[in-house]
């Protein structure tokens, strides 16, 4: 074999190790699926999808809009369930407009957001003063007319406070039927993921976790009956949004009279 051959030999070997190990190297994208307000979805139901490339500090993110495939969204998060994100995000109407352009910091804060109409105009402008800590905004009609009292955003809340609604659910927990199915006495924390509508109102209520004796019933109970709350605020409108929340029911050991009178109503 003449050296030219020994080196071409050698050339392919380094050649194919490099495809090889490049190959290797490559980190899968992970595809999920989640519906028009970004809660996690089937395939088959979902209206937009994201794939997430892992990368070292977190995952390069590209969202698409299911039912045609465009780009919706360009981001950078730390996990797979959109905890924090850092750095820029850009988000596109369906058509390839960019819809807002925001800059994150390392803890995942807003630092600065302009949101743009269909047409492209600007909409809100929305900071964070470095100095105060103060948020700022500054928001206009599609005629480029100041806004004022603009609300950018605004979480959902009971309508008469957090105190209220930890009494509400204290003052209207039913424990009796809880026992009659075998609760032991102790404390039970169940958290309830629940949606308010616009109009103020819990739905889609579900426990996420699960003692059992009924209190996942007992909980959704609780949060489907109760009083209205105040619809989240998004870009001065009331939109649907996600919440979470400690449902506490405490089961008390019974004393003779409340046994027997239990006896007696069964």
């Amino acid at each position: 074999m003449t050296n030219l051959a020994k080196l071409r030999i050698s050339l392919t070997i380094i050649i194919l190790s490099f495809i090889s190990t490049g190959a290797k190297a490559q980190t899968p994208k992970l595809t999920r699926y989640f519906d028009s307000l970004w809660a996690p979805a089937n395939k088959g139901s979902a209206f937009f999808y994201t794939e997430m490339e892992k990368v070292s500090a977190g995952y390069n993110c590209v969202s698409y809009w299911v039912r045609s495939g465009k780009l919706n969204c360009k981001s950078f998060y730390n996990d797979t369930i959109f905890s924090k994100a850092s750095g820029l995000l850009l988000r596109y109407y369906e058509t390839g407009q960019t819809e807002d352009s925001t800059i994150y910091n390392g803890d995942g804060i807003l630092n600065d957001t302009y949101h743009y109409y269909p047409d492209g105009k600007l909409h809100v402008h929305h900071r964070i003063n470095p100095k105060s800590k103060k948020s700022i905004t500054e928001a206009f009609d599609v005629k480029g007319r100041l806004i004022e009292d603009f609300v950018f955003i605004e979480e959902a809340s009971f309508s008469t406070g957090a105190a209220d609604w930890k009494a509400y659910l204290n003052d209207n927990i039913q424990t009796r039927n809880l026992i009659k199915l075998g609760a032991p006495p102790g404390s039970y924390e169940l958290r309830v993921r629940f949606m308010i509508n616009k109009n103020g109102k819990p739905v889609n209520v579900e426990a996420i976790n699960t003692p059992g004796y009924g209190m996942e019933e007992e909980a959704r109970r609780l949060v489907m009956k109760s009083p209205k709350w105040k619809p989240a605020i998004y870009l001065n409108k009331p939109v649907e949004a996600w919440f979470i929340q400690p449902v506490v029911i405490i089961i008390k050991d019974e004393t003779k009279e409340e046994k027997q009178s239990r006896k007696t109503a069964s």
